[in-house]
Order: structure tokens, then C-alpha cells, then sequence
């Protein structure tokens, strides 16, 4: 960036801290990807004006394509709340070293970040509440010590993670993106649940394209405690086994709500059995299932069948023809199909389940 301008933004920065300004967001994006010029270097965060007192009233900064230097001396944010980085190259050292001087911090945010490697967020003394890391690509270890952590989102390929003391968590969102070789349903299936033992809600999203062969682990998982929410969305196959997903059920005894989307290509297969080989574990506590983009897959209604066969508490299960749309940094929304289900698609679902639905749930229909 050229000076005239960094001098410029430091200007109003500095008139911005001494007005008392709460929410700083800077996102200094100078040039369109389409643009044909240079790169200008980054704009270097003047840490430095928040010297001395100064900019006690921050309590929310974002900071995006920035640089930054920890000044000698420099006594952090003392009633900084939220602090986000985006396409930002930062060390862990300077991660850790303004996570510690922010004794109020409750949210922190990385997003296509660069710079660390084995990230360690870890603190007695923290007041985190919601860690948020996407696609840091460069992250290859995690290692969470913050005692009252309730909420981790995570982005990117399966990595080793340790999480010595979230006795508070209750919500985790993963989302495995770039693999196709199994490794993170094998984690999935054998060691998440010793990771996030606590938590009450969990969201999947993983891409299994062609993973044909069953992933079997070699010790029974140790099941989640709490987890009475999980919803899993995953891209694979039309013909790969889902048995993992049976699997993945079975280790959460106390599940109550189950939402599972399967993005598949478009081949259809003929009516059949199923596919895999399921235990007879019992799902005593399910009460709501929802299935999105249904589409009358063979292992689709085999699944179906099963939950309704083994769940008898279960009150509804719903069928969707939409999809769940999930943009980056905010809540998925449910996105309905073009066209609804004709009356023979509903006769043919109901059809072919009414020997599984023992237990009489209602069946419901979504476009």
C-alpha cells in the first residue's frame, strides 16, 4: 500500500480510538481479482496507536488483508470482545501472545489465514466462548485449552486436534474439505467422540466421493455423552456404501434430532435391499428424523427404513427435496426444490417404508 494512503488510514484510525469508537472492521481489498496490476503490499496495523490506554473503548475489531507487529510492551485490548483475522499471514506466537493480552475476549475468528502451523489457543484465564477457524490450510495441529469454550467451528482438511479442558462446549460444526480418502470418516468414527465427548449438538459436512469400501474401525468408538443433535451432510457417490453412517448413529445413544443431507450425481438405481450389513442397535431416544434432497436412492430408503424399524419413540420423519444452503460466516437456510412431490412419489416412499414403520411415526413431505 502506498504511503500516502497508510498514512491516511492511520489518521483515521487514531481519530477513530480517540472519538471511542466499539466496532473497527478493516478490510483494506484494494484491487479485483480481475485486476491486472500488482499486488500492492499490505496495509501494516498501527498496533501501536492502542499504546498507553488508548482504544479502551474497542470491543469488536476485524481485521482483513492486514499486517501486523506486536509492539515491545504492548498490554493488548483490555475490552476487546471479538477479534477476526481474514487473508491475513499471522504466526501462532502472535495468535497466542493477543489472545493472552485480551482478558476479555469472547470470540475469535481466522479465515484463509497463513502463518501457523500448529495452532494453540490455551489459557485458564480465557473467557472464549466461540473459536471459528476456515480454511487455514497451513494448520496441520490444534490444541484448545479454554475452559469456557461453548461453541468451535472448523474448516478445512482433517487434522489432529486436542482439547484439553472444554468442559463447557456444546456445539461443534466440522467441515472436512479437499480429501477424498477416508481419512476423516476414520475420524470421525474413531476418535471425535473422545475429542468432543461433551457435546450436545454436532454439524458434519465431508466429502466421501467414491469411498466404496466400508470404513470399519478397529475399536468400538467410545460414544458421546450428551449428543442429542446431529446433522451431517455429505458429498459422495451414488453407489458408495453409507454404512458409516449407521456407524456414526450408533455411537450416539441419546440422539434425539437427526438431519442428514447426501449430495449424490444424478444415476438412479433400481429398487433393492440394503447395502450394507446394520447391528441391531436400538435408537431409543430418536424422535425427529429429516432427510434433504431425497431421492428414492436404494441406500437412502434402506436408511430410512432402519431408523424407522429401530427408533420407537420416533415422531416424524421428513422428507425434503430441497437442499440446505450454508454460505460462509452465517446459519444455514433451507433452499426448497423447484418442483414438489407428485402424489405417486409420495404413494412409492410411503409404500416401500410401511413395513419398516412399525412404531407408526408420521411421514411428512417437503418440497
Amino acid at each position: 500500500m502506498e504511503d500516502f494512503y497508510a498514512n491516511l488510514i492511520d489518521k483515521l484510525i487514531s481519530i477513530a480510538i480517540c472519538r471511542g469508537v466499539e466496532h473497527l472492521n478493516l478490510e483494506t481489498y484494494l484491487y479485483s481479482a480481475n485486476d491486472q496490476r500488482p499486488s500492492p503490499a499490505p496495509y501494516k496495523f498501527p498496533l501501536s496507536l492502542f499504546a498507553d490506554g488508548k482504544g479502551l473503548s474497542v470491543t469488536k475489531l476485524i481485521l482483513a488483508e492486514c499486517t501486523l507487529s506486536i509492539p515491545v510492551g504492548f498490554a493488548g485490548f483490555k475490552s476487546l470482545v471479538e477479534l477476526s483475522f481474514t487473508e491475513m499471514h499471522i504466526s501462532e506466537d502472535m495468535i497466542q501472545t493477543l489472545i493472552e493480552n485480551c482478558p476479555n475476549l469472547e470470540c475469535f475468528r481466522l479465515r484463509l489465514c497463513s502463518g501457523a502451523r500448529h495452532l494453540k489457543i490455551a489459557s485458564p484465564h480465557l473467557q472464549l466462548r466461540e473459536i471459528m477457524v476456515k480454511s487455514c490450510l497451513q494448520i496441520t495441529h490444534m490444541e484448545l485449552f479454554a475452559p469456557k469454550l461453548q461453541q468451535f467451528t472448523y474448516r478445512g482438511p482433517c487434522i489432529s486436534m486436542v482439547l484439553s479442558s472444554v468442559p463447557l462446549m456444546e456445539h461443534a460444526c466440522l467441515d472436512y474439505e479437499g480429501r477424498r480418502d477416508g481419512e476423516s470418516v476414520k475420524y470421525i468414527l474413531g476418535k471425535l467422540s473422545q475429542d468432543f465427548s461433551l457435546l450436545t449438538s454436532l454439524s458434519i459436512v465431508l466429502n466421501t466421493y467414491r469411498l466404496k469400501n466400508p470404513v470399519i474401525p478397529e475399536v468400538v468408538p467410545t460414544p458421546f455423552k450428551n449428543l442429542k443433535s446431529l446433522t451431517l451432510g455429505a458429498i459422495m457417490h451414488c453407489n458408495d456404501d453409507i454404512g458409516w453412517v449407521t456407524m456414526l448413529l450408533e455411537v450416539a445413544p441419546v440422539l434425539e434430532s437427526f438431519q442428514i443431507e447426501l449430495l449424490t450425481n444424478e444415476k438412479r438405481e433400481h429398487p433393492g435391499g440394503v447395502l450394507w450389513e446394520p447391528s441391531d442397535n436400538a435408537h431409543r431416544h430418536l424422535r425427529q428424523v429429516k432427510f434433504y434432497r431425497f431421492r428414492m436412492r436404494q441406500a437412502d430408503v434402506a436408511l430410512a427404513g432402519l431408523l424407522l424399524a429401530r427408533a420407537p419413540l420416533l415422531q416424524t420423519m421428513t422428507f425434503s427435496r430441497g437442499s440446505v444452503h450454508r454460505s460462509p460466516g452465517q446459519t444455514a437456510q433451507y433452499v426448497e426444490a423447484a418442483a414438489d412431490w407428485t402424489a405417486e412419489q409420495r404413494s412409492a416412499i410411503t409404500r416401500r417404508l410401511e413395513t419398516c414403520n412399525a412404531f407408526g411415526a408420521r411421514l411428512e413431505f417437503r418440497s
